[in-house]
């Protein structure tokens, strides 16, 4: 590298973001697979509380109620009203009630759901 009073040349340069490129790919692979993991761990207990709840040790209503409560307590306030109309959909077995709404926004854009 040069020091702080020589410029860059354009090898330096090259390196730099080859070096920037590289470490975004490696970000990229590792949020995946940390989103997958969360994704399976999500389902394992839902498969959980399911039995639960079928072997009469869980409440549906209170769960539900319970889960919709700690979801909007979830900061930002609107990433917590998302999860809780997730929760809801999940719980009631119905789709989202507002017209064209779409599991997959958060925050106003979309997310890569490749599930």
């Amino acid at each position: 590298m040069s020091d702080i009073h020589d410029p860059f040349t354009n090898k330096q340069l090259t390196e730099l973001a080859l070096m920037q490129a590289e470490n975004s790919a490696q970000a990229e692979k590792a949020l995946a697979a940390t989103a997958h993991q969360a994704v399976a761990g999500l389902v394992m207990s839902a498969l959980l509380l399911h039995e639960l709840e079928r072997l009469g040790f869980v409440d549906h209503n209170t769960l539900r109620e319970e889960a919709v409560e700690r979801a909007l307590s979830i900061k930002p306030p609107e990433v917590g009203a998302s999860v809780a109309r997730v929760i809801k959909t999940l719980f009631d077995g119905e789709p989202p009630a507002a017209p064209g709404a779409d599991l997959t926004t958060v925050n106003g854009g979309q997310t890569d759901a490749k599930h």
